[in-house]
This record gives structure tokens, sequence and C-alpha cells, in this order.
């Protein structure tokens, strides 16, 4: 029998699925303010001899939104940029005054230093609900079958 080439399409697809339900799962957790860390997300399947490589890539910043921070004082421009792309609607000042942009981003800023972020799994709560293990093992175990039988029935005639 010939080294065994399966067709890894149905792996792509499932792969793709993958990356669709984890950008879902970002989105219902509100935190995909932006879009980048959504549109950043690829499922590559690379295949070398016997093996198939199946891995997923995104922005570094995904783990401040899977597991949270612990209290930390951000860069103020993030925060100003995360407001504008949010939009967060101020609260007035003790004062009655609603704060600036600067301001807001500091008060922000100051309330992370004091308390972190909340977590807001979705990358391996994904992963879990998606079984994609178990899901890929049985995909590829599928097209192994498929094509040790079509060349059973070559050998046949």
């Amino acid at each position: 029998m010939n080294d065994l080439k399966i067709d890894i399409n149905p792996v792509k697809n499932i792969v793709n699925q993958f990356v669709d339900a984890v950008r879902a799962t970002l989105q219902r957790n509100g935190s995909n303010a932006s879009g980048d860390l959504s549109n950043s997300i690829k499922g590559t399947v690379k295949t070398s001899g016997k093996w198939i490589e199946i891995s997923i890539s995104l922005e570094d910043y995904w783990k401040y939104i899977e597991y949270g921070t612990k209290p930390h004082f951000p860069p103020i421009d993030a925060i100003r940029m995360w407001i504008d792309v949010k939009p967060i609607l101020p609260r007035p000042l003790p004062n009655g005054k609603l704060p600036t942009k600067q301001q807001l981003a500091f008060l922000i800023a100051r309330k992370i230093s004091r308390v972190g972020t909340k977590a807001k799994p979705f990358l391996f709560n994904t992963l879990e609900k998606f079984n994609l293990e178990e899901v890929l093992y049985e995909t590829v175990m599928e097209e192994i079958n498929k094509k040790i039988n079509e060349e059973i029935q070559n050998d046949l005639g």
C-alpha cells in the first residue's frame, strides 16, 4: 500500500467552524469592542509527511480577556482608544460635570489599578463546548478509513 494521502479539507472546515465559534463567543461576551481580536483569530492546517499540524493564532492580549487581570495601572492611551471604540457614556462627576475623555480614561485606569479586570472566557470555554480534539480525531480517522477502503478497492480491481 502507498503512503496514505488523506483529504485535509474536512479538517480545515472543522478548524474554520471552531474559529467562527470563538469569534461568536467573543461577541456574546461583549469583548469585541474594536473587532481587532476577533479579526486576528486564524486557524491553520498544514501537512508534513504523516503529520497534520493545526494551529490557532490571535493577538497576544487574548489572555487578558480570557483570564482577566490583577490590579495594575494600564496605559491611559490604550484606555482612551478603547473609549473611542466602545463608545463609553460617562456619568457626571460629583461636581455635576461630565468628565473629558482624558479624565474618563484616568478614572477607568484607576479603577483597574484597584480591582483589575474581570475574566471573560471565550477561548477555552469554546474549545470545551466544541470538543475540538475529539471532533478532529474522528474526522481524521474517517478520512483515513475512506482512503484505506479506496486502496483496498483499487487493489481488488
